[in-house]
């Protein structure tokens, strides 16, 4: 999951809402910030534990069906084979001739009394898991929406920031080739499915945790749909102190930078006199309020 720069979308460009300062730390030093979901103004977001969709009780029905399914059924079973249960699975599987249902629900009745046991351990495993993953988790957020009032008016300090507009660059090793959409929902994410938990306790398949994580990082509720969000996913380096990082960027992926409609013009100048001599490409639009509508127009400057 991290920012490795492999081609997952065929944007062009992203959008990402900054306060002056951000602004003038970017332009300076072609150094960009990567925040720790422990710094998001939303406390929902990603700030999960790991929970199921469904009941203990509906579980344990279903895992003994599961495994009578594996016993009994047609198709062969693929697993470990080294899996202590997938292994007795087999067994009894080989021998499933000389027994009958009644038999096999006696034989795996210890297994199915286990079961909520194993599945709370599970998830408590996996919770701690998750605790370290999140930790260790820096983001790198960014939007599709270049004209957005609510992203101005929070992103941007009540727009006297900026805006600046990104290049996806293929023949780069950008990391915003790898930007992940956030999904937006009502409810919270959960890890692994009913199904997924029972072939991950019967030694058929693991758990996923990597594209579950993944899903925990990219899903947040549907009041937030506005900001039209994209993510970089990466991970702090040994040796970085603090809930943030900084890594350079390639200067080109700075396509254009727009200010706000009520920044300081005194605070531009000194931005822009500051600014990286390899960003002298970069366009600058200043934003304006658009007469009689809720909308922003933006202006060429100089």
């Amino acid at each position: 999951m991290a920012a490795d720069g492999a081609k997952r979308h065929d944007r062009t460009n992203f959008f990402k809402y900054v306060t002056l300062d951000g602004l003038g730390h970017i332009t300076s030093h072609l150094s960009r910030q990567w925040s720790s979901p422990i710094t998001f103004n939303d406390p929902f977001d990603s700030q999960f534990d790991c929970g199921f969709s469904f009941s203990f009780e509906a579980f344990s029905e279903a895992f003994l069906n599961a495994i009578e399914e594996m016993v009994f059924g047609e198709k062969e079973p693929k697993g470990v084979a080294q899996h202590p249960l997938f292994h007795q699975i087999m067994i009894a599987r080989g021998n499933r001739t000389k027994r009958t249902r009644n038999a096999f629900c006696e034989c795996f009745q210890p297994v199915i009394s286990g079961t909520i046991p194993n599945l709370k351990r599970s998830q408590a495993i996996a919770s701690q898991v998750w605790a370290t993953y999140l930790n260790n988790l820096r983001i790198l957020c960014l939007t599709e929406d270049p004209a957005n009032l609510l992203m101005w008016s929070h992103y941007a300090n009540q727009h006297t920031g900026a805006m600046i507009r990104l290049r996806c660059i293929r023949d780069r090793d950008s990391v915003l080739l790898a930007a992940l959409p956030v999904h937006y929902t009502d409810c919270a994410p959960y890890i692994g499915t009913q199904d997924e938990w029972i072939c991950h306790l019967t030694g058929q398949k693991e758990i996923d945790y990597d594209s579950h994580f993944r899903k925990l990082i990219t899903s947040k509720s549907t009041r937030w749909a506005y900001e039209k969000e994209w993510r970089v996913i990466n991970f702090k380096r040994p040796g970085d102190n603090g809930l943030l990082m900084h890594d350079t960027f390639w200067p080109e992926e700075i396509e254009a930078i727009y200010f706000g409609c009520r920044a300081n013009d005194s605070k531009v100048s000194d931005i822009l006199k500051a600014m990286h001599p390899e960003l002298k490409h970069v366009e600058l639009f200043r934003a304006k309020k658009r007469q009689w509508e809720f909308e922003i127009d933006y202006e060429k400057m100089g």
